[in-house]
């Protein structure tokens, strides 16, 4: 019932404009056959199409708005669902630790090292600084 109700209200709208067009044609028609005037007529159909237009276009924009808040939430939810796959476990997190541990740079000459091993730089010949 309450399932796509953005889509539910703009076609409310909808049947709403419809319903007060006609009123106002067949209010306009009963009005210019008592007085036989023709003018009636077309300003009542005239009223009732700008009245039915006006209270419409809120409804349809708040269906609008509806529809819009419902697909920003499925949008949400399928963000978080691929972050949260994306995310490292804390075990990865803690490799990535260590292989940044193992890597050192030389203080001399810039170099990067990935052997924690090596006590001089193979570049300078400059002692690892620990």
């Amino acid at each position: 019932m309450f399932s796509h109700i953005g889509k539910k209200i703009k076609v409310l709208a909808w049947c709403i404009f419809v319903l007060i067009v006609i009123a106002g044609v067949v209010l306009g028609a009963i009005l210019s056959n008592e007085e036989n005037e023709i003018l009636p007529f077309f300003i009542l159909s005239f009223c009732g199409v700008i009245l039915g237009w006006f209270n419409s276009f809120l409804l349809y924009s708040y269906g609008e708005l509806v529809d819009c808040n419902q697909k920003q939430v499925q949008q949400n939810a399928q963000m978080i669902a691929l972050l949260s796959k994306a995310a490292p476990s804390p075990a990865g997190a803690e490799n990535a630790t260590q292989a940044a541990s193992t890597v050192w740079f030389c203080t001399a000459c810039g170099t990067r090292h990935t052997d924690s091993s090596l006590s001089q730089c193979l570049q300078c010949g400059e002692t690892r600084g620990v």
